[in-house]
C-alpha cells in the first residue's frame, strides 16, 4: 500500500505525512488463490543429459551418450491455505509438496515465479500437482477476483 504514496517522517513531532504518487491508481493485485508457498528446504533432483561423443569425430552421425546430473532444487511447500478459496474447495491442504504447476516441474521456477501465476491479473485456470503423504495427487481451479 506504502509504495502508493511518497512517505515523510516528522520525528520531531511523531508525524507521518503522505501524498499521492504516480502509482497511486495502479491496479491492486492480490493473491487469488488463497495459497500461501514456502520454500522449505533443498533436495537432490536427477536430470539426464546429454553429452557428444567425442569418439565419433569425422563421421556423418555424431553420437551422444546420456549422463544423469544431479542438482540441488528448492523443495516448495504449500505453508498455508485461505479458507473458502477455490484452491481450499478444490482439496489442497497446507503442507502439500508442490511438484509442478500446469504439467511443468516446480523445479524450474523460483519462488517470485510460482507466486507471480497464484497472483495473476488474469481470472485464468491453473492446476497444481501436489505431493501428499508419498502420493501424487493432481487439483484444478480457477484464479478469481473474490474477497
Amino acid at each position: 500500500i506504502l509504495r502508493r504514496f511518497s512517505v515523510v517522517f516528522d520525528y520531531s513531532n511523531r508525524w507521518l505525512f503522505l501524498k499521492k504518487n504516480k502509482a497511486y491508481s495502479s491496479p491492486f493485485f492480490y493473491n487469488k488463490s488463497g495459497i500461501e508457498i514456502w520454500q522449505t528446504g533443498l533436495q537432490w533432483v536427477k536430470h539426464v543429459v546429454a553429452v557428444p561423443d567425442n569418439s565419433t569425430v569425422g563421421k556423418a552421425e555424431e553420437k551422444k551418450t546420456n549422463i544423469d546430473k544431479m542438482e540441488l532444487k528448492p523443495i516448495y511447500l504449500i505453508g498455508h491455505i485461505r479458507e473458502n478459496s477455490n484452491a481450499a474447495k478444490s482439496g489442497l491442504l497446507a503442507d502439500d509438496i508442490l511438484v509442478a504447476i500446469d504439467r511443468k516441474s516446480v523445479f524450474d521456477y523460483t519462488l517470485q515465479e510460482i507466486n507471480s501465476f497464484l497472483w495473476s491479473e488474469d481470472e485464468i485456470w491453473i492446476e497444481l500437482k501436489v505431493l501428499r503423504e508419498g502420493k501424487e495427487m493432481s487439483f484444478k481451479f480457477q484464479l478469481l477476483n473474490i474477497l
